[in-house]
């Protein structure tokens, strides 16, 4: 049911959620969704925390492998400017790579991620989850960055953040023009001036 209901969110938007919809979605007897779920807003916070849970298991093999590259260079060779656009160059495939498989194998996920971060008419609580989803990467993020030595950590990730996030929601809003080589540039232009 909660894959259920993620699907509906993905497909039909915020507004369609109803525990007929995901009853009809999930192939089950309606009673079961009001059995299991109070309201809709137990529905929507325990089938989006299964989703962030998911996420965080898969982008974390992309994050450690992130990391364990980096252990790979000591201070001296991160103050080599060579050294720094290779690394930059190789985080920007890493993320690419990260990119595309989700973009590929999530759609509706990132459709679901879309809807809690910019949809104005979540409650509170909804829009909480989606902030506890964000700060959680961001912290990610500003770790990448700390270990790069970057000027501004926490507002590179920030930077780092909204680019993945705007990347995300145009390759779903405009299907098929998602090109890992043009997005490996983007991105390897930002990670560069980030290090620089």
């Amino acid at each position: 049911m909660l894959e259920a209901a993620l699907r509906v969110i993905a497909d039909q938007g915020y507004r369609a959620l109803t525990h007929r919809a995901v009853a009809r979605e999930a192939g089950v007897n309606l009673s079961l969704t009001t059995y299991y779920f109070k309201d809709l807003s137990q529905l929507v916070a325990e089938a989006f925390t299964h989703y962030k849970d998911a996420l965080h298991r898969e982008a974390g093999g992309y994050l450690q492998a992130a990391l364990d590259y980096l252990d790979r260079f000591d201070k001296a060779a991160l103050a080599d400017a060579a050294v720094r656009r290779e690394i930059a160059d190789s985080l920007a495939r890493t993320m690419t790579d990260y990119l595309e498989h989700h973009i590929r194998e999530h759609p509706q996920g990132v459709a679901v991620e879309m809807t809690f971060f910019f949809d104005l008419h979540l409650d509170e609580s909804q829009r909480e989850l989606a902030h506890k989803l964000r700060s959680r990467f961001l912290a990610d993020f500003v770790a990448v960055c700390r270990r790069l030595g970057t000027a501004e950590p926490e507002t590179d990730a920030e930077l780092i953040m909204g680019t993945l996030q705007h990347l995300e929601c145009q390759a779903i809003a405009v299907p098929g023009q998602f090109r890992p080589d043009t997005i490996s540039r983007q991105l390897s232009r930002l990670m560069r001036a980030l290090v620089a």
